[in-house]
């Protein structure tokens, strides 16, 4: 599947962006949908999916994917309006990494702060603001944040086998940062190497049973080993937990069929299919109708 993966993974620069829906202040307007119609009133409340107007105290609320214009500014296509603010904030995040990298600690930390400014759901770059500050006070070796730093980097440059080489250093200075055995995990599944991944996520889930990316990582990663009776309890535990997720309900399916129940798992394919579908996400949406079995 396209785009099934973990969301979240701490300074593995898999850079991932939730655009928080706010309400706006409510201004005036000329809206160009795509048909070419101007509605000139006062805009209500704006989303990345959706657009309310007001014209004559009679509010209507149009898609977002339909309009053309808004004060005269070209609207991006969601996906793409999403990709050019990652890239940009990617390419930040790569700018304060390669500082820390270098041992400018303070440096880092100023820019990893406005980037955390800007985007306050970014994990990565709060994690990365936490470390830098912690290097620059003393309060963790040096040399530790040296290596994290550095496997970070070519965790985005995708050389994961170097990757773990420093995680692996990092670890050896300082034993108790268990966070790393999710970096470690997360390289090893890169390089497709499961069955080194799996006893990374295993320590991590003893420790926190209800860790939504562990939990799934764990799921995906025993899936790929074919191990899908065991794969089964770590989704649908994500199913209760997070019950709008399609790429917990395609694993689900998928495991379901692979272990002989079709029907129930062609019942989690639709769901997945239908959830894509309200996404945008039209590629997976059709991955999972070509996955149904009759």
């Amino acid at each position: 599947m396209h785009h099934i993966n973990s969301k979240h993974i701490f300074l593995s620069v898999i850079v991932f962006l939730s655009l928080i829906c706010l309400t706006i202040p409510a201004y005036t307007a000329v809206v160009v949908l795509k048909t070419g119609e101007r509605i000139n009133g006062l805009v209500l409340n704006k989303t990345d999916d959706v657009i309310e107007v007001s014209v004559q105290g009679k509010p209507t609320v149009y898609m977002m994917r339909d309009i053309k214009e808004i004060r005269g500014k070209q609207v991006l296509p969601q996906g793409l309006m999403k990709k050019e603010i990652e890239k940009a904030v990617a390419s930040d995040f790569g700018k304060a990494l390669s500082r820390a990298a270098g041992g400018k600690f303070e440096e880092a930390a100023q820019m990893f702060k406005k980037i955390v400014e800007d985007n306050p759901s970014y994990i990565n770059a709060k994690e990365a603001l936490a470390l830098s500050n912690d290097a620059a006070s003393g309060k963790v070796s040096r040399d530790y944040a040296l290596y994290v730093f550095e496997a970070s980097q070519q965790m985005l440059k995708e050389n994961y086998a170097l990757a773990i080489a420093l995680f692996q250093k990092a670890l050896k200075r300082n034993p108790k940062a268990i966070e790393l055995y999710y970096n470690l995990g997360c390289a090893h599944q890169f390089l497709g190497e499961h069955a080194k991944a799996l006893p990374y996520f295993e320590k991590l889930i003893k420790i926190n049973p209800e860790a939504q990316e562990v939990l799934f990582k764990l799921g995906v990663t025993l899936h790929a080993l074919g191990r899908y009776a065991k794969a089964l309890p770590y989704f649908e535990n994500l199913e209760k937990l997070t019950p709008d997720d399609p790429q917990v309900f395609a694993f689900l399916g998928t495991s379901y069929q692979a272990l002989g129940q079709v029907e129930r798992g062609n019942e989690y394919l639709y769901k997945a299919k239908t959830l894509f579908e309200a996404r945008g996400e039209t590629l997976n949406s059709q991955e999972m109708e070509a996955m149904l079995e009759n």
